[in-house]
């Protein structure tokens, strides 16, 4: 529980990220940011959920309660509504008998999340460290109380357990959780002052009743409307024109001497009387103010210049005391902070700026009361105090009235009497705390988005109103050359490559989502001469509450889409086999039941007798009857097999003159063996059933004339190739490839080709079992198999068997005894078949065997129980209700040390086989069996070297 928490923990530390971002573009009066916070919040509570401690099936425990809690206070009703029924959906979907438990945890801490925001009046951002502790711990109480909704008495015993950490970590999860989000709040708001008081700035800067330009270091100057109305000019002429035009001649040259220390770094500012050329050639005269604005590096951007006609302030003293008083009035209007300090560096005059920044009682106290820490502040203003600076710029921390600590941008300018000596300064100051640290997180933001949006494999464009490309990621420069051969570029109109109707339907698609939709699609598009699909998804973007162009993500799904269908396709495959595998089972019981009473019949036919005919008319059938049954279960990965090392080239070539029967005379079989072959492990007959069924499939392929290949070879499948082949595992494999010249098949056909009894072939000439067997065989051995055909150019089917990891063993031919030998041992057979259990049963007591039977496994156990005389051997079934055969043999083995088992079974089961593969030293007779099959068999296990240990299952 407490690694979930942790877990829990790092959720909600992304919550705060992610719920900032959201806070940062929340606009006033807007829902959809609530409700994209009532998502994140209810998203971040379904992941919690999906990551969960479990206490047991349906019950599980996260941290949705504290995400629920902080929806409510922070994010307010939508929000709040919007979170509880994602979470509350993910919840009912899991189910289980804690759901309705589950269910109360999301809502009622979100309820008292609303219920202190409320008391809070709506501003979270103001409670304090205990409100934000009282609202962890009324959350946490009410969530265990919720834990009663569970079935008595499990509610009691969860509450038990999980009480303590939840009580004592849940709450200060809230706490510290809680905290994050007001200081992210704050920061939110903060920024959003600062782009106010931009935009109060721009509305001083135009509406200013003094000349204000910004000029270049170039000369070129943007200059606002008062400057326009001193010299007599529009906006529209001044526009782009240097201030060297704008002065007479013989002043160009001295003034840019006064500018060059500026641009050199040696000075911030400076403050002179400057001639201007009015539109009517007339001289004006101007106090100008030049300060200059530096990057981060300290290279020049530009000057910052105010110009105040003194035209008439040359006539008159009077009139130059009006321009003051109206200066002082501007400076009271403007929202920036504007100070006024004298020499011994107190202040004694300040805007209302200033005073709700500081406090009314900053009036006549010093300047350096109020900074934070050591600064420089008062040597760098040396200059301006000593008369040799006019202005200067700075930055400051400064201690605002609630005791935070606030970085001023200050621009200060020193004030001079009639004599000219400096009486004092006049600074204004702009807060750039937020503004720099939104600064900073902004490029950071930025760079980790563009490294995301260019590192995707996925297709990522922008477009404006107009469906110009704005911004894309390479993905979309790929597909765009790949599809239409052209080269993506921002304004590109990808419209102008489409058809009409498909034109048509993207300007319908793009006018839906400028409307304010979101549109989500799959559609398919023919690329570098195959079809490809994609998932389409388009999204409107936003900026200051209007739609300004959509934003394009699409994916390549093809891959995916095979993935799926193939996925489909072995998920067929395996139930039918199931199915194939069971009926089978049931068929060799009932086939073993006749073959047994014919062959007892046959014993007592006359010989040459109409009866002894029928009889073995009636065995062939059931033989073929029972080969019919074999195909099954090798389909079904579910016969019988005696896998060993073995070199394919040889079994492959002992088989050439048989694949060649079967084929006919008219097809030329071409032998291409593999150099150097690696050895596979598999049972050789499975090998010749392979070639056989896939030979004859050939021949009804070709139909006459032809030519057919069997190639074998070595192959490594590494993950590239895995990549483009779904199903195919990395590995070292033989490969046996059986190419023909034939009709070829089409898509329709090839999907259905592995499938038990669908075959192309007329009625009566095919099972259908022909290649269900073959993939049967390649998967019980761990294969795979790959076809390549078209119609009228052949198919090629290829196996690949996995390289074997043990030697070569050389199989030992075991001697068949020419006449049946009986004994006297006691064998017990278990046969839940009662016809079966009693044909064994008297064909082993005819050859002297003493025989005890049993119909269950509890039967079984109690007669070797009650049984006094030795037991030698127990003959069971594998699948039986209760418990399987091993299972028995298991069980009586302790009662009957030295005891030996022989297994029968109309398919081998997990308990003997792995995938139908025997493991070694286990004795086997595979249904339906002849009785001098068993007889022989009973006789060789009972023959074992008496020293021997008994064999294992």
């Amino acid at each position: 529980m407490y690694v979930q928490l942790i877990k829990d923990v790092a959720l909600l530390v992304a919550l705060t990220s992610l719920h900032s971002m959201l806070a940062r573009l929340r606009r006033k009066g807007e829902i959809w940011p609530r409700l994209a916070s009532g998502l994140l919040f209810g998203g971040v509570a379904v992941i919690g959920m999906a990551l969960p401690f479990q206490y047991q099936p349906g019950i599980i425990y996260d941290g949705r309660s504290i995400i629920l809690a902080l929806a409510g206070l922070f994010g307010g009703a939508i929000t709040t509504a919007v979170s509880i029924v994602a979470a509350g959906t993910y919840r009912a979907l899991l189910g289980g008998v804690g759901v309705w438990a589950g269910l109360a945890s999301i809502v009622v801490p979100a309820l008292v999340g609303l219920v202190f925001r409320r008391a809070c009046e709506g501003k979270p951002e103001n409670l304090g460290i205990l409100p934000l502790y009282g609202l962890g711990l009324a959350a946490h109480l009410l969530m265990l109380a919720c834990q009663l909704l569970l079935p008595w008495p499990t509610g009691l015993a969860v509450i038990g357990r999980i009480w303590v950490p939840v009580m004592l970590i849940f709450p200060l999860a809230t706490l510290l959780t809680g905290l994050l989000l007001q200081a992210e709040g704050r920061r939110a708001g903060a920024e959003a002052a600062r782009w106010e008081s931009e935009d109060r700035f721009k509305h001083v800067f135009e509406s200013a009743n003094v000349g204000k330009s910004i000029t270049l270091p170039t000369g070129e100057i943007n200059v606002n409307k008062a400057f326009c109305d001193l010299l007599g000019y529009t906006e529209e002429e001044l526009r782009n024109r240097k201030w060297q035009e704008l002065t007479p001649a013989e002043d160009v040259a001295g003034l840019q001497r006064l500018l060059d220390p500026l641009l050199r770094g040696e000075k911030e500012s400076a403050r002179f009387d400057k001639r201007y050329l009015h539109k009517n050639r007339d001289i004006i005269w101007c106090d100008v103010s030049v300060a200059m604005r530096r990057d981060a590096q300290g290279r020049p951007l530009h000057f910052i210049t105010t110009v105040v006609d003194i035209t008439a302030s040359k006539r008159a003293e009077e009139e130059s005391r009006s321009l003051a008083a109206r200066n002082f009035a501007l400076l009271g209007a403007i929202p920036d902070i504007v100070m006024e300090v004298d020499r011994d560096r107190k202040y004694r005059w300040a805007n209302p700026a200033g005073l709700e920044f500081f406090g009314e009682q900053v009036i006549g106290r010093e300047a350096a009361d109020f900074f934070v820490g050591q600064q420089d502040t008062y040597s760098r203003v040396e200059r301006l105090f000593g008369g040799d600076e006019q202005t200067i710029y700075l930055e400051s921390w400064q201690r605002r009235r609630d005791g935070q600590k606030r970085l001023l941008a200050w621009w200060c300018r020193a004030l001079r009497d009639s004599s000219g000596k400096v009486t004092g300064a006049l600074s204004t100051a702009r807060d750039i705390t937020e503004s720099r640290k939104a600064e900073e997180d902004l490029a950071v933001s930025e760079a980790n988005l563009f490294s995301l949006i260019a590192s995707t494999d996925d297709i990522v464009v922008s477009r404006d109103r107009e469906g110009r490309v704005v911004a894309f990621n390479e993905a979309f420069a790929s597909i765009v050359w790949s599809m239409f051969g052209a080269e993506a570029r921002p304004g590109l109109q990808t419209t102008d490559f489409l058809s009409e109707p498909e034109k048509s339907r993207w300007d319908g698609l793009l006018a839906k989502v400028l409307s304010g939709e979101d549109h989500h699609e799959e559609f398919s598009w023919q690329v570098e001469g195959r079809t490809r699909h994609f998932e389409l998804a388009l999204t409107p973007i936003r900026a200051g509450g209007q739609i300004i162009g959509t934003a394009e993500y699409t994916r390549d799904i093809t891959e995916r889409r095979r993935t799926e269908e193939q996925l489909r396709q072995s998920q067929k495959m395996e139930t039918v086999g199931r199915l194939a595998g069971g009926v089978a089972h049931d068929f060799n019981n009932m086939l073993q039941v006749i073959s047994s009473y014919v062959e007892l019949s046959l014993q007592k036919a006359e010989a040459g007798s109409t009866l002894e005919k029928y009889l073995r008319e009636v065995r062939r059938a059931a033989q073929r009857s029972a080969d019919l049954v074999g195909q099954l279960l090798a389909f079904a990965r579910r016969q019988t097999v005696s896998p060993r090392v073995v070199d394919l080239n040889e079994v492959v070539s002992a088989t050439r003159k048989m694949i060649q029967r079967l084929i006919g005379e008219d097809i030329d079989l071409a032998w291409v063996s593999g150099r150097e072959l690696w050895k596979v492990k598999i049972d050789p007959t499975q090998v010749d059933q392979l070639l056989a069924n896939l030979a004859v499939n050939a021949r009804d392929a070709i139909g006459g004339v032809g030519r057919l290949t069997v190639e074998t070879g070595n192959f490594i499948s590494d993950q590239e190739y895995c990549a483009a082949h779904p199903g195919f595992a990395p590995g070292q494999y033989v490969r046996l490839a059986v190419s023909d010249d034939g009709r070829g098949m089409d898509k329709e056909t090839m999907g259905h080709l592995f499938e038990p009894f669908f075959t192309t072939k007329g009625q009566g000439k095919g099972t259908g079992l022909g290649l269900a067997t073959v993939y049967g065989i390649v998967k019980q051995n761990r294969g795979f198999i790959d076809v390549h055909s078209q119609p009228g150019q052949g198919s090629t089917f290829t196996v690949y068997l996995p390289r074997a990891s043990e030697p070569e063993v050389v199989a030992e031919e075991e001697a068949e005894t020419a006449a049946l030998r009986g004994g006297t041992e006691t064998v017990l057979v278990m046969e839940d078949e009662a016809e079966i259990r009693k044909l064994a049963g008297e064909s082993l007591e005819s050859l002297g065997y003493r025989v005890l039977t049993a119909s269950s496994p509890q039967e079984a156990i109690r007669n070797v129980a009650e049984h006094d005389g030795p037991l030698h051997l127990v003959i069971t079934d594998v699948v039986m209700p209760q418990m399987n055969g091993r299972q028995l043999f298991e069980r009586l083995a302790p009662m009957r040390p030295g005891l030996r088992c022989l297994y029968i079974s109309g398919y081998t089961a997990d308990v003997i086989a792995d995938r139908g593969v025997l493991k070694e030293g286990t004795r086997f007779l595979g249904k339906p069996f002849t009785l001098d099959a068993l007889a022989r068999k009973v006789r060789e296990v009972l023959d074992q070297a008496q020293g021997d240990p008994p064999l294992n299952p």
